[in-house]
């Protein structure tokens, strides 16, 4: 028999180059502290709880009240033994306020449990979590600067967290498990084939311990094993199609007795109860347009400048929607240290009835913007001298344009590029080469919204 071949290391991308990944380690880098959401296609989400950019506590994804239990059971033994005192603690706390982690401050200080071994489970499921968001496709991100834990058991650095999943990822990956999942249960998926090719003793162990009700990291510590050896053990069972890999419900969180009467979708929908109250997303940055008397304000010209394609600045033939009479007294400013993009942005920004001022020196932009107080602004992420994020934080610390919807112009739109832009206060992004199509999208946006 031929040995399945084993990719080279080199193929494998490396845990630390995932956009997920590296959007933690920049708000470590800024030392930020509250929340980073994670959204993923499937509706999953992960929340954050950072303190000066380390890790406090971890929530969401597919399974937070099985991976609580299964972790409280490894680390924290001494409190299942009396299983009806959880429910009677969740009595004297918040449960829609993270109960899970209050109730880890509660016995720590109560003394049932060791702030070590409370720290150890936080960095168990931390593990976990991060080796799911690895696994995770289009990951959405989301910061909220406020946070709520009561209590810091733990502060983890996120170099910690990625070092211990680094090796469990290049083992996962270089085995070829990338499409397994180790939320993912193991269930028989054709007895009568296992029973005529097994001895009796190994269906019948394989019979108990595949019911289907088990993730992999479920049976991992029931084995105690790790996770990628009960992989490698049904690898076989697997490629003969005997065994399959399911998705299976969240345990029932004991925060509702409706969630521990239903099963599936009530299940996994309660378990989902979050740290925190709902997070308020932020929003565009608004702003009420100053009332200018029409002819007051002059609009600055430029030299013509011209497209590569048409000689022409790339203006619509019919614009969307033509702003309303409050709108056209709307002042629009773009800090970019390219004419050319200049000229495009006041063809098209005064085609549309908006007011426009350009800065194509971007150590005059604040003294320029100061005195023209525009509506809306948008910046070039990479010019000489200084770059859209640092100025984008020197306008946010003046108080005339804290609420000043900020766009930045960009020909990068990484995951880490769009945390950054969020973190020192950006409220959109508007990708390069220019779209007149979507310049006028955005100016509708955030306008219409400052009017509101």
């Amino acid at each position: 028999m031929t040995a399945r071949q084993i990719p080279s290391v080199i193929s494998t991308p490396t845990l630390s180059s995932l956009e997920q990944v590296r959007s933690l380690r920049t708000l470590q880098r800024f030392q930020f502290s509250g929340e980073l959401v994670l959204n993923d296609l499937k509706g999953h989400q992960w929340i954050f709880f950072l303190h000066l950019g380390g890790i406090l506590y971890v929530t969401g994804g597919v399974h937070p009240v099985r991976r609580w239990q299964r972790n409280l059971a490894i680390h924290c033994p001494q409190v299942l033994t009396h299983p009806d005192t959880i429910r009677r603690d969740l009595a004297s706390i918040n449960v829609k306020k993270c109960w899970d982690y209050q109730l880890l401050c509660l016995w720590v200080k109560q003394r049932r449990i060791t702030p070590a071994q409370a720290a150890n489970m936080i960095r168990a499921m931390l593990t976990e979590v991060v080796f799911d968001i690895a696994q995770a496709k289009q990951i959405t991100h989301q910061i909220q600067h406020n946070y709520s834990l009561p209590t810091k058991l733990v502060l983890i650095e996120i170099n910690q967290a990625i070092a211990q999943v680094q090796s469990l990822w290049q083992t996962w990956q270089n085995a070829q498990f990338g499409e397994y999942s180790p939320n993912q249960a193991p269930v028989i998926k054709q007895p009568e084939q296992l029973r005529n090719n097994r001895s009796a003793e190994v269906y019948q162990t394989l019979t108990n311990v595949l019911d289907g009700q088990h993730t992999l990291r479920d049976l991992a510590v029931k084995q105690r094993r790790r996770v990628v050896d009960i992989v490698q053990a049904l690898m076989p069972y697997l490629k003969s199609g005997w065994v399959e890999l399911t998705t299976i419900p969240d345990l029932p969180a004991p925060t509702s007795p409706i969630a521990r009467d239903r099963d599936g979708g009530a299940d996994q929908q309660e378990s989902r109860e979050k740290c925190r109250d709902e997070p308020q997303h932020v929003s565009p940055r608004r702003v009420l347009p100053r009332r200018v008397e029409p002819g007051k304000e002059r609009v600055k010209a430029y030299p013509t400048g011209i497209t590569p394609n048409s000689g022409k600045a790339n203006v619509p033939k019919t614009p969307l929607k033509r702003a309303n009479a409050t709108s056209t007294q709307s002042l629009v400013a773009c800090v970019d240290d390219s004419r050319w993009v200049i000229h495009t942005m006041e063809k098209v920004i005064g085609a549309a009835g908006y007011r426009f001022v350009g800065v194509e020196n971007a150590l005059r932009a604040i003294p320029t913007l100061l005195v023209r107080k525009p509506d809306l602004i948008f910046l070039d992420l990479v010019m000489p001298n200084v770059n859209g994020y640092e100025l984008c934080t020197q306008l946010r610390k003046l108080s005339c344009f804290q609420n000043t919807p900020i766009v930045f112009l960009t020909g990068k739109d990484g995951a880490a590029d769009r945390l950054h832009a969020k973190y020192v206060g950006a409220s959109d992004f508007l990708s390069k080469p220019l779209n007149s199509r979507n310049l006028l999208m955005v100016l509708q946006k955030h306008i219409k919204q400052g009017v509101c």
